[in-house]
């Protein structure tokens, strides 16, 4: 589950027809030098430079997520990774000048910038990505697994149980994505 800047990653399997959680953090997205919503940075920039800046945060999102997954993915090597799931659908970025056009435009060009950086660091890692709305995730992760709405919530109050907070919304999307993530891979 991507925000501005960080996301929180939650890597779960199947155990015994239940979710488990393998590892769940928060993980940087963007280098703490540059900033965290790049195009309300540059909207009083020249055209240059503000190119400039969003190139250089669109690469550091793209290092930040390789380092995060990699890092993801040697925590938890007794259970490989297989999919990544990421929550959003994927949407064009204009031009940096289209963009700042619009507040709307640039809040969802920062969005779709951190979940394009995690999109690609998944794909250098040769991990298929699946990825999805988070109003559908609910009726998606019923439909793959074959489990009501009421059996996900009763997985979701079990692993809190099980595993302690934090264990808020942005956890049980991660995890809804990625178990959506691991049945597509299958």
């Amino acid at each position: 589950m991507t925000h501005s800047g960080w996301a929180i990653a939650v890597v779960v399997g199947l155990v015994d027809g239940h979710i488990k959680v393998y590892d769940r953090r928060r993980v940087a997205l963007v280098a703490p030098d540059l900033p965290r919503q790049p195009y309300h940075a540059v909207a009083d920039l020249p055209a240059g430079e503000a190119r400039q800046l969003v190139a250089a945060v669109d690469a550091s999102i793209a290092d930040r997520s390789l380092i995060a997954l990699s890092a993801i993915r040697d925590a938890v090597s007794d259970h490989p990774l297989v999919a990544v799931g990421v929550v959003g659908h994927s949407r064009e970025i204009p031009d940096v000048a289209t963009v700042l056009a619009s507040h709307a435009l640039m809040h969802a060009s920062e969005g779709e910038q951190y979940r394009r950086g995690v999109s690609g660091a998944a794909e250098q890692l040769c991990l298929p990505v699946w990825r999805t709305g988070s109003r559908q995730l609910t009726t998606e992760v019923a439909q793959a697994m074959g489990w009501s709405s009421s059996r996900l919530a009763d997985e979701h109050a079990q692993i809190r149980t099980a595993i302690g907070p934090p264990w808020q919304k942005d956890h049980k999307e991660a995890a809804a994505a990625a178990l959506i993530g691991l049945h597509s891979a299958r």
